[in-house]
């Protein structure tokens, strides 16, 4: 039986997560049912930590976060497939090995003195990125032989043609980027995969997917056809100035999802702070003064009120905010 699509959004990450770990905290705890999907090592971390402290401090080692890198990673050690992905910097490296190559017939991307420039390189690779997570390929392989090249557009697109053929070669004979192993494992994934390795999962969790593609979606997809629940959660507001570039993602997973919410009453201390005359906040009686020693001495001690405030007291971190003249 198919599962199911769940598009959660914000105007900003920290209070969508808040939000959602509120609501969702006790089905989370049960780490084989529920895998919750990070962009960032660092994020897992900052995640684990606050996971103990809304537990207040029930010390545990089953969590539910993991990195999407070391999410695939795993998946590709589970399926066994076996060319290897290279990283930013070996597709750089990878990259410039074929600039070195091709430079006497480029006609755009031409250079005085030794070196394609370092940022340069590292652009067309995410540039190279994009167009294989949105499976297109075909548009930047347009052949010009029949068309003279008399512009710097066409001296482009020919240029771009020449090294992306050139680049897809030389991954597909030995290795594998991101979209080549997203590829591979809807390829082999199958209810069998999930019977073995994932018997009890029932739902994934990505939290951010503002960098998704078409691939990504896909991808998901297949997850969602063998069953599993998916939850994408975005930080998305309807200011069009702000968030014009998400618009289009979120329409389209807002199509194909079953369930949408938004959390959009969400205060702010700066409307107070810096607006005249706010209603919002009253903060008559509620300012308190402690002594300290020192910088070291104050940051401890409110650090410490802070901990209090949200193991004692259970306040989402998003309701808590410090100003000071230096951090």
């Amino acid at each position: 039986m198919p599962g199911k699509i769940e598009l959660h959004y914000c105007s900003d990450l920290y209070h969508l997560t808040d939000h959602f770990l509120k609501k969702y905290l006790p089905p989370l705890e049960n780490k084989e049912q529920i895998l919750y999907v990070v962009n960032d090592s660092w994020r897992v971390q900052q995640l684990m930590d606050d996971w103990l402290l809304r537990k207040s401090g029930d010390i545990s080692s089953e969590y539910p976060f993991i990195s999407y890198s070391k999410w695939l990673s795993k998946l590709g050690n589970q399926l066994t497939i076996i060319p290897r992905q290279l990283n930013l910097v070996e597709r750089c490296i990878l990259l410039r090995s074929i600039v070195e190559q091709k430079r006497p017939a480029l006609q755009y991307f031409r250079f005085q003195g030794t070196s394609f420039p370092a940022d340069l390189l590292k652009t067309l690779v995410l540039f190279f990125d994009r167009i294989r997570l949105n499976e297109a390929d075909a548009d930047i392989l347009q052949e010009l032989k029949d068309q003279l090249i008399l512009n710097s557009s066409d001296k482009l697109q020919s240029d771009l043609s020449m090294l992306f053929s050139s680049y897809l070669v030389s991954l597909r004979n030995s290795y594998l980027d991101e979209a080549g192993l997203l590829t591979e494992i809807i390829r082999q994934h199958s209810p069998e995969f999930l019977r073995k390795y994932y018997p009890q999962l029932s739902t994934i969790v990505f939290e951010d997917i503002s960098h998704f593609q078409k691939l990504h979606i896909r991808f998901f997809d297949h997850w969602k056809i063998q069953g599993i629940h998916i939850i994408f959660m975005l930080s998305y507001g309807r200011n069009p100035d702000i968030f014009s570039h998400k618009n289009s993602l979120f329409n389209k997973i807002e199509d194909m999802a079953d369930h949408v919410e938004g959390y959009h009453k969400v205060k702010k201390l700066s409307n107070s702070l810096f607006q005249i005359k706010s209603p919002q906040f009253d903060f008559l009686d509620k300012i308190q003064i402690f002594p300290a020693a020192n910088r070291i001495q104050e940051v401890e001690n409110l650090a410490a009120q802070i901990k209090k405030m949200v193991t004692d007291g259970h306040w989402p971190f998003s309701v808590i905010g410090i100003s000071s003249p230096q951090l």
